[in-house]
This record gives structure tokens, C-alpha cells and sequence, in this order.
């Protein structure tokens, strides 16, 4: 059945602060004073319906009109809580979205704030089936759903799963675990940010799981539960051309003394069919890690295969060949490598290894124009810089407008000395979190002005930063900007 609510080329970019959070996305609105403000609203693929928390609803000042009627939650283990019901007006990613949320009453264990803006509540996924969106961990974005069986068949996946079957008989996507000649139901959760399993699943089924000494306590719209730690190897159940396979995983599970959904007897779906127990939760990071898309408008959940490079068969150069390559290519450029962290953030940085600022961590941000150095690495090394007149306004990466100041130092880079100009970043509580988030202190940025107008190359296969023996200097970059303004 066609979508009519459907948004046509609809894409936002999720956001997820650590590896192991849930995914959010931001929502513009007008409060009560009509003032605008941003918030986070969680992607929760395990909520049927969307949830506003009450409390701080209130207290940053939504703007509801109130509906007839209330809606019952299920929380784990079948515990209900009853909200009442608003209509909410906000925009994402550019489109306008007029609402039904169930409004919980009283305070809630989750993260209040997630670089200081608040988080509301959940977009649950009646949400994504009405506007035919997909969660898509590939490339972490909430966008319009862009396949077909005929774009995407099954043998262009490394998983493939039906969503249809949780959602009819559930109203949760869920996933099948083949253990030991059974298969179990597990739900595909966004929102939570570990897997889980039962306890007495472990025991029924036979599950290869090593429970730590360990534990932890979890929060959610139902309160907090107190979990242990443990390590798990399961099986997913693929769907194929042909029939069906397993998929064999190792992963880390909070074990939770209660099914996720218990097997009351009597428990049917719509269709008087007995439903078994859900008995554990595959959570976003594990969903991140393998790169899932949960595609609510056609309802799928799916793993698009690697596209392998194709390979040239090419002639196998001389001895003398292979010498006059390598010399040219040393004398044609130096490189610098660079570090990342390819499973969470995949981030480039370097370590410079010369000259007065030996030792320090730089990133290399294609996204930001200018170089930056942040407050506590310039505390420590004020004599090294030199300030600059004039101050400049830029935008933090928390989206508010700083004014800050300007500095240049002298860096070495294979040998070369380079005057670079730098934007200094007092606040940076950010970035300190960053430093602490990927266990090494970050100095500063290398922006793109600066990539530039040097010639460098960022090689992501290599992991190096190719520097080119002859720079583009300045005034290379002036004369084609004059030509270039010539022609037109």
C-alpha cells in the first residue's frame, strides 16, 4: 500500500555521542514564549508509539494541545505505565511533523542532556511506518526509505530479516537467534545501548555465555534494573536466495534476571497465535558495528554486502623500474602518518614529531575552514604563539556562536617549517571530552584552508597525509583565483 505521508528525499543525520549511546536526532520548536529552541528526541525502534517526558516537557516549555484518551506503555517484563496523550508541532531535518506523544508523568532515569541540549523523549516506530523512514547505521543518518526487492535483493546482503513478522505479531521489530536447534526471539532495539538476555534463557537454551563477577544498573521509561556482565556467542538467522543460514557473532550482554517479554499463557497476537518470549535484546552498538539499516517503509532489516574493488591484472615492473619509481616518488612527495579509531568515530590525527610542538595531537578536520588551537593546550605553551590583532566569530561545535581570538605559531612538518595561523578556542569543554572519549589529549585542528593551500593529500587507504615536496603556495592559489575570475 502506497505511503502518503511518505517524505520525499527526507535525510537527517542521527547523532551519538559515545559508542555506546543510543542514537538521537535534533528537533527544532517554538516554546510557549515563542522563543526558538533545539532538542534531542532518541530513535527508539522498541517504542510502538512516539513519548514525551512530562516533567521536562514542562519545563522547557512545549508548546501541546491536549488529546482525549490515554495510551498504556509496555516496559520490560510487561510492566504497563499510562500516559496521557498531546499533539506536538516540530520540525527535523527541514520537514514540518504534527504529532501524537504519550506524556509520562513524574521524573525519568535517562540522561537529561547530551551536549547541552535536552533530551524530550522518543520518536517511536509508528513514526518511521507512517513516514516510511529507515534507521540506517551505514552511514548514520534517519532517511527516507531507498529501496525495493528489486534494488536491494537478497544476495546483495550479508543479512537479511524480515521486519514484518515482529511488527505483526509484536509491534517491535524483532530478530530470530538460532541456539543449540531452537530459534528464540530477540527484539532489534535502537534505543538500548547493550544487548541483553535472560537469564533463564541461558539455562533453557544452552547458550555458550561466560557471566562475569561484574554488574551494572540500566535505566529506562520503566525505572532501573540491576544486570550482570557477560560475554555471548549466538547465531542470527538470515533469510537467503535459497532458504535460510546462520550467522555466528561474540558479543557483550547485560544477563537481566526477567524475559524481555514474558511467556504468559494465553498471550496471542491479533490473530489468536500463541507468542513465545522475547528473551533478549540486540542493541544499537552492536547494530552500528555491523552497519544495519531498519527500513520501516518497506520493513526490512538488512546488511548491504561489501563492494569488493575490482582488480587489474597489470604488467609487473623491472627491477630498474621499480627504483626509478620509488625514487621519483620520493623526490615527488613526503608523508605523514595518521592515526584513527576506524570502529567509533574514524577520526585522522597526527602526531607531530619535530620542532617546538613536538608531542602534540592535531585533527585533521575537513569540516572546519580554520586551524584551532583549544585553551588548555595553549595554557601550557603561551610562549610559543604570538598573538594577532583582531578577534573572529565562529561556531562551536555545540552550534553557539564564541568570539575568539587569533594567534600564529611556527610548526615542522618533514623538515619543513610553516607559519600557520590559529583560532584560539578558550571554551573547549568539548574537545576536552573528545580528548577523554579517545584516551589521548587533542591539541588543536588542521583546517582545510591551511590542506589548501599546501597541497595536501589525505589518503584514507594509506592512513598518511602526503605532503608534496613543491607546496601550492599562496601565491599559485591567488593567480588561479584570478584566472578563474577572468573566465567568468
Amino acid at each position: 500500500m502506497k505511503n502518503n505521508n511518505k517524505k520525499k528525499d527526507f535525510r537527517v543525520q542521527m547523532m551519538r555521542v559515545k559508542g555506546d549511546l543510543a542514537p538521537f536526532v535534533k528537533v527544532d520548536y517554538v516554546d510557549q514564549d515563542a522563543k526558538e529552541h533545539t532538542a534531542l528526541m532518541v530513535v527508539d525502534s522498541c517504542s510502538c508509539h512516539n513519548i514525551l517526558f512530562g516533567c521536562r516537557a514542562q519545563q522547557y516549555g512545549l508548546v501541546l494541545q491536549p488529546e482525549e484518551g490515554t495510551m498504556n506503555v509496555e516496559c520490560t517484563g510487561n510492566e504497563m505505565v499510562t500516559t496521557n496523550l498531546a499533539t506536538f508541532h516540530f520540525v527535523l531535518g527541514g520537514e514540518q511533523f504534527h504529532e501524537s506523544f504519550g506524556i509520562t508523568e513524574g521524573d525519568i532515569n535517562i540522561i537529561e542532556k547530551v551536549d547541552d541540549l535536552p533530551l524530550f523523549g522518543v520518536l517511536g516506530n509508528i513514526f518511521m511506518q507512517q513516514h516510511g523512514l529507515a534507521i540506517d547505521y551505514s552511514d548514520y543518518t534517519l532517511h527516507t526509505s531507498d529501496v525495493s526487492p528489486e534494488n536491494l535483493p537478497i544476495s546483495a546482503c550479508d543479512f537479511f530479516f524480515p521486519m514484518e513478522i515482529g511488527l505483526e505479531r509484536y509491534g517491535l521489530p524483532v530478530l530470530a537467534i538460532r541456539q543449540n536447534g531452537n530459534d528464540l526471539v530477540a527484539l532489534a532495539d535502537t534505543s538500548a545501548t547493550d544487548n541483553m538476555i535472560a537469564m533463564q534463557s541461558i539455562k533453557d537454551h544452552g547458550f555458550d555465555c561466560q557471566v562475569l563477577d561484574t554488574t551494572d544498573v540500566i535505566s529506562g521509561i520503566g525505572g532501573e534494573m540491576e544486570v550482570r556482565d557477560a560475554k555471548m556467542r549466538f547465531s542470527l538467522l538470515t533469510l537467503t536466495e535459497n532458504d535460510t543460514e546462520v550467522v555466528n557473532h561474540e558479543d557483550n550482554f547485560k544477563v537481566t534476571s526477567e524475559y524481555m517479554i514474558t511467556p504468559e499463557e494465553g498471550k496471542c497476537d491479533k490473530n489468536g497465535v500463541q507468542l513465545p518470549p522475547v528473551v533478549g535484546i540486540i542493541g544499537s552498538p552492536f547494530m552500528a558495528k555491523e552497519g544495519w539499516v531498519l527500513d520501516f517503509g518497506l520493513k526490512y532489516i538488512y546488511k548491504r554486502k561489501a563492494v569488493m574493488p575490482v582488480k587489474m591484472i597489470a604488467r609487473v615492473p623491472s627491477r630498474v623500474e621499480k627504483e626509478q619509481s620509488a625514487a621519483a616518488d620520493k623526490e615527488s612527495k613526503r608523508s605523514i602518518p595518521f592515526f584513527a579509531d576506524p570502529i567509533e568515530k574514524g577520526l585522522p590525527f597526527i602526531r607531530i614529531e619535530e620542532g617546538d610542538f613536538e608531542g602534540l595531537v592535531m585533527l585533521i578536520d575537513t569540516g572546519s575552514n580554520d586551524n584551532s588551537i583549544f585553551g588548555f593546550a595553549y595554557r601550557q605553551l603561551e610562549d610559543l604563539f604570538t598573538p594577532i590583532e583582531g578577534e573572529r566569530k565562529v561556531y562551536g561545535m555545540d552550534g553557539n556562536a564564541i568570539v575568539v581570538s587569533c594567534i600564529s605559531g611556527c610548526f615542522t612538518f618533514c623538515g619543513k617549517e610553516y607559519e600557520m595561523n590559529f583560532l584560539l578556542n578558550k571554551e573547549d569543554g568539548a574537545f576536552v571530552q573528545l580528548s577523554q572519549e579517545m584516551g589521548f589529549p587533542i591539541s588543536g585542528i588542521i583546517g582545510t584552508k591551511f590542506l589548501a593551500e599546501h597541497g595536501w593529500v589525505l589518503d584514507y587507504g594509506k592512513q598518511e597525509v602526503v605532503i608534496p615536496s613543491s607546496d601550492v603556495s599562496t601565491t599559485d592559489l591567488d593567480a588561479v583565483k584570478r584566472r578563474f575570475a577572468k573566465e567568468k
